[in-house]
């Protein structure tokens, strides 16, 4: 039987980053397929800075940027990008605007939405919700990338009809996961501390089943 292509899905969250070169020292060590990133550049030079971070990694930008409000998703060569598409949340008053980048994409014809977004504490309940209906429209299988704390209700939303792939591995109060949808076998997660960051980066490995009658399944580490 072929095995399922592989996909390496990495999240991390850029607020309070001292310095990029840990970070970039640590994806590239990782190789991944896709690198979802929240609290990127979403103002003055939004383009080349997400340009620079993705070259850095030696990745391309996928989506997002400032019609995200500075969710990023990045990709490698392998990954083909079909349509990309921005969410912007409802304004929280007094506080910045928070939304989601989308991008649909594939590897050797197996297609897939990647989502990443941060969600807004005083209001993730809402955000997603929003979010949720979004991906309820979407036929391909689904990976979220989110910045959400595990207390609120943002975390439950995100979660409805999909697995959270850091179950049982994830430090306690950590805020950072990646929920997959049926269709995605979870065959490995990893948190890794980042140099100069209070936020870990997490890391997914993944296979894209073509029958998509299955939800998250531990199949043991995998190599990439």
């Amino acid at each position: 039987m072929t095995e399922p292509p592989a996909l390496r899905v990495l999240s991390y969250d850029l607020a309070g980053l001292a310095a990029v070169a840990p970070l970039t020292t640590l994806v590239r060590s990782l190789s991944p397929d896709v690198v979802v990133l929240q609290h990127g550049p979403r103002r003055l030079r939004w383009r080349t800075r997400g340009a620079t971070l993705a070259n850095g990694f030696g990745l391309v930008v996928g989506g997002g940027g400032e019609p995200a409000l500075g969710n990023l998703v990045l990709v490698n060569i392998r990954v083909a990008v079909h349509d990309t598409w921005s969410v912007q949340f409802p304004l929280t008053r007094g506080q910045l605007m928070y939304g989601a980048a989308l991008v649909r994409g594939s590897v050797s014809g197996r297609r897939f939405v990647v989502a990443g977004t941060a969600l807004n504490p005083r209001s993730d309940g809402i955000h997603a919700d929003i979010l949720h209906r979004v991906l309820s429209e979407v036929d391909d299988p689904v990976v979220v990338g989110a910045q959400v704390g595990p207390a609120g209700s943002g975390w439950r939303i995100l979660a409805q009809g999909r697995s959270d792939a850091g179950a049982g591995r994830r430090t306690d109060g950590s805020t950072a996961a990646i929920f997959v949808s049926p269709g995605l076998a979870v065959r490995d997660y990893l948190e890794v501390g980042v140099a100069g960051s209070r936020h870990p980066l997490i890391m997914a490995d993944l296979a894209l089943d073509a029958s998509g009658d299955h939800g998250q399944m531990v199949i043991g580490p995998g190599s990439h």
